[in-house]
């Protein structure tokens, strides 16, 4: 299993989460091995549905009440996440945990202007007075590239574009300095441009305070620009983590290699590629590997025993039985 250090910032230990339907159990995550150092940025990359916003929202504890834990260990700067208290989460939440959530317009408060809520998350996470907060607020939002900043601040969030929403989110993350910024999707809705101010942005800011980002998005481009590594999911498992450039240089899980021909990092660039089948329905998991039924290196033993993670070297690890017994299987 992968080694829960003491110098992380974030560690996630064996973790299982499931949502109670009206159609069954859903087990949205399924056995999640993470770790993220301090001051390091780690990407989060899988398909959409596999787990990855589930395993952000289950770290700050802000999972929908028909979602469970029902095992697993949530380390935040050494001490257990899960053992908190509801206020000790808020005051973890407003001070040293920053999430930017994928819909800025769910996540903003409908009723309150979007200065207001800039001016409350500097005033609560920093002790600002109002008249500080204000400019503090301005000049954020100067920097993630809003111009005329302190007319926007007057605004509602439904009189702002999605894009603008979305900056809005992430300015509110970024306030308050914290120790540990969950960006779910956070460039999702702007252009090009705007998208690399913002990342440059984030940069800056680990550079400066030694800031940890988990950074959860289907760029792998964005992985390799921001994230020294990368975890990859598949529905509800991490099942290959370590170094970016070691991760892309050489995937060694099917499924990774799978992605990174998708996004045409590596392979032919001369057609469009995909990973053929559809993730297991969660309601029901197979007893094996959950990728069996998609992978073209599956044999008898993948669709009987579910692989746990094999640490490959001291940086590295893959829930595959290609690589039982630490070696490595080059595909």
């Amino acid at each position: 299993m992968v080694k829960i250090l003491s110098n992380n910032i974030l560690s996630v230990e064996d973790l299982h989460v499931v949502f109670k339907t009206y159609l069954g159990t859903v087990h949205a995550l399924n056995g999640v091995y993470l770790e993220v150092g301090r001051g390091e940025a780690v990407g989060l990359v899988g398909e959409t549905g596999c787990g990855k916003s589930t395993l952000g929202l289950s770290i700050v504890r802000l999972l929908d009440e028909s979602a469970e834990i029902v095992r697993g260990k949530i380390f935040f700067n050494n001490e257990s996440i899960l053992e908190k208290s509801t206020d000790e989460m808020r005051e973890i939440r407003m001070k040293y945990i920053s999430l930017i959530f994928q819909d800025p317009t769910a996540a903003l408060n409908p009723v309150y202007r979007v200065g207001d809520q800039i001016v409350e998350a500097l005033q609560m996470s920093k002790g600002l007075k109002k008249v500080e907060a204000i400019e503090e607020s301005a000049k954020i939002l100067s920097m993630l590239g809003i111009p005329e900043s302190k007319k926007v601040m007057e605004q509602y969030p439904h009189e702002l574009s999605g894009g603008m929403r979305q900056r809005v989110m992430i300015a509110i993350a970024l306030s308050k300095n914290p120790l540990l910024l969950i960006a779910d999707e956070p460039t999702s809705n702007l252009d090009v441009t705007i998208q690399a101010q913002i990342l440059e942005l984030i940069s800056e800011l680990r550079r400066n305070t030694r800031m940890s980002l988990l950074l959860i998005t289907h760029d792998m481009g964005i992985v390799a620009q921001v994230c020294e590594k990368v975890a990859v999911m598949y529905a509800g498992q991490v099942i290959e983590f370590g170094p970016v450039r070691a991760v892309f240089k050489n995937p060694i899980h099917p499924y990774t290699r799978g992605l990174l021909k998708v996004a045409n990092l590596i392979g032919e660039k001369s057609r469009l590629e995909s990973i053929q089948g559809t993730i297991p329905d969660l309601r029901h998991l197979p007893p094996g590997c959950l990728f069996s039924s998609r992978c073209p290196h599956s044999f008898s033993k993948c669709v009987q025993i579910r692989p746990y993670s094999i640490l490959v070297d001291n940086h590295r690890s893959v829930a595959c039985w290609l690589v039982e017994d630490k070696v490595r299987y080059c595909l």
